[in-house]
């Protein structure tokens, strides 16, 4: 496609890297273990995994949400048990 295409659909152009870096993420998300993650892309330094995929931000996110979930199901115990 080209880019008045991809502007016409109100769509961002991507590279085809975009994809790889996605790719690397995706696998973080899953809970592949990052020095799998780094062995997949072929990185000789962890540190350039965590830089593309943000594994500690996607682990503060995991940790945010199910904190969230843990604070949501105690609040309808409580309402529950009030009725």
């Amino acid at each position: 496609m080209q880019s008045n295409e991809f502007k016409e659909l109100g769509l961002k152009r991507i590279r085809f890297h975009d994809l790889r870096h996605s790719s690397l993420t995706y696998l973080s998300t899953k809970g592949i273990r990052p020095k799998a993650v780094q062995k997949r892309a072929g990185h000789t330094r962890i540190v350039t995994t965590f830089d593309i995929t943000d594994i500690p931000l996607l682990r503060r996110i995991k940790k945010l949400h199910l904190t969230s979930m843990v604070s949501l199901i105690n609040r309808l115990i409580k309402v529950k048990k009030s009725i």
